[in-house]
């Protein structure tokens, strides 16, 4: 702003004269421009230095009272909200004008830092990963052989930290720890395959002299196996005999039971067939009566159907002739009236000529005439 003293080590970077400002004054237009546009020059001033962490303080101190500027005006722009509702649309365009400005000087301000806080965090990262790498060469399983295990330590100390620039003294020192540790297992393992190749001899002489005792234990056993053998196989000529005797004795004892038996079946099937041939003759005598009730039930029905349509017939025939006397008896009354409307309606015609001229034309003969009976 033209003709403002600006103290920079204020809380905010706003101008002094500004405070004295009334909102309505602070957020015209080319006011708040101005406003800005200074504290963006003093912001920008201050070369940025992150060699020591009090200059990175110092850029962390100038991002923070941007902050607090952009809160202080942003608070002015509320009151004038609060008490000028009516010119509300213009002071908040304004006021979002100037946080988006200000938050985004205050990320410029504060992106030197930002970009070697995020580099930094790269390397620490690098480092831990490298810390686990080398933690994990420790890890060695319980078959590993000495030679194994010098040849991990030899992979250990190849290891190139050199492009570290972080953590390097630590991993250095870790790197000795792992060596460390892997000597004393490949001490321990040494002596214990050493301990294994003496019990491995040990075992061998004992295996050659326990072959010794089980040849010496072999041919005492066979001596006495073979005189165990003689001794079962007189048993076993002795028990077969006997096995044989009682076998002949079991075999005839079976053929006399199997003649009882057989005897027995035989009686029992004899008299199946006698019992069988009186059942069949009593069932044939059921059937042959059955077919005759039957034969006697069939001609009864016959006979009862046949007297059934006789009636029905008769009966028939008598509707058939009632039906025709009556028609017969109809047509009378009907041509007796007929021929009396003649000889009423004629005086010349008598009753015989009458009766002609209505049998004529109850039989077709006169075209035109009809007689509805």
């Amino acid at each position: 702003m033209e003709n403002v003293k600006v103290n920079v080590t204020l809380d905010e970077l706003v101008p002094a004269t500004v405070h004295a400002m009334t909102p309505a004054e602070l957020f015209k237009p080319e006011t708040m421009t101005k406003i800005v546009e200074e504290i963006k020059r003093l912001s920008l001033s201050i070369e940025p230095d992150l060699s020591t962490g009090v200059s990175r303080n110092k850029i962390k101190s100038l991002a923070n009272k941007v902050a607090r500027s952009k809160t202080f005006l942003d608070n002015a722009g509320k009151t004038l909200v609060s008490e000028w509702k009516t010119k509300a649309k213009a002071v908040d365009v304004e006021r979002k004008r100037m946080r988006f400005e200000l938050d985004v000087l205050k990320e410029l301000v504060r992106k030197p830092l930002t970009d070697w806080e995020v580099v930094e965090e790269a390397r620490r990262e690098e480092a831990a990963q490298r810390l686990i790498a080398l933690s994990a060469f420790e890890n060695v399983t319980d078959d590993m052989t000495s030679l194994q295990l010098a040849n991990r330590i030899k992979e250990v100390l190849a290891l190139d930290f050199a492009d570290m620039d972080t953590g390097k003294s630590e991993i250095e020192m870790r790197r000795k720890g792992v060596v460390a540790a892997l000597d004393a297992k490949l001490l321990n393992r040494t002596q214990y395959e050493k301990d294994q190749a003496e019990i491995a001899k040990l075992r061998e002489e004992k295996a050659l002299r326990d072959a010794e005792d089980r040849r010496l234990a072999e041919i005492r056993a066979s001596e006495e196996l073979e005189a165990q053998a003689a001794a079962e196989a007189a048993q076993r000529a002795k028990d077969e005999a006997d096995k044989k005797a009682k076998a002949e004795a079991a075999r005839v004892e079976r053929e006399k039971q199997s003649a009882i038996e057989n005897q027995r079946i035989a009686e029992a099937e004899i008299e199946r067939l006698r019992q069988q041939k009186i059942n069949d003759v009593k069932a044939e005598k059921l059937r042959a009566e059955e077919a005759e009730r039957k034969r006697l039930a069939d001609i009864a029905f016959a006979e009862k159907k046949e007297r059934e349509r006789m009636e029905a017939q008769i009966a028939e025939t008598q509707r058939i002739d009632a039906a025709k006397k009556a028609d017969q008896e109809h047509r009378i009354q009907v041509d007796r009236a007929v021929v009396k409307s003649l000889c009423a309606l004629v005086t010349e015609l008598n009753e015989i000529p009458a009766q002609r001229i209505v049998a004529a034309a109850a039989a077709g003969e006169i075209p035109g005439l009809i007689i509805d009976y």
